[in-house]
């Protein structure tokens, strides 16, 4: 589901780089929300962009089809903090548990569904 956030290729090439530890939710502007899912940071790279989900017009959403489905989230009790140990064994075995953690808990707060948090 989840590679290292840091080899992520943007596709658009004009966006924002990845976010990194210690940048702030200002940072995070609009392009960069083309990039993940505002819930758990897939990313929606070339190889991922078919995973974003559809919103009830048909357009596609801010939120990818693990997250989110005709209109509504899946799992209406999750927290950023659910969302982060989810995503830490899909990111664990590239560069390890604890490098996992740091990154998406730094990353995953920054996300539109829980920035306001």
């Amino acid at each position: 589901m989840f590679e290292d956030i840091s080899d992520i290729t943007p596709i658009n090439k004009n966006s924002l780089s990845v976010p990194q530890a210690g940048q702030n939710k200002e940072e995070l502007g609009e392009d960069q929300q083309l990039k993940y899912c505002q819930s758990c940071g897939m990313p929606f790279d070339e190889a991922h962009h078919e995973l974003a989900a559809k919103e009830t017009d048909g357009s596609n959403s801010i939120y990818c089809i693990y997250c989110y489905k005709d209109g509504a989230f899946l799992d209406t009790d999750a927290t950023a903090e659910s969302m982060i140990e989810m995503g830490v064994p899909h990111l664990a075995y590239k560069i390890g548990e604890q490098a996992a953690r740091e990154q998406l808990s730094n990353f995953v707060p920054m996300l539109a569904r829980w920035k306001d948090n």
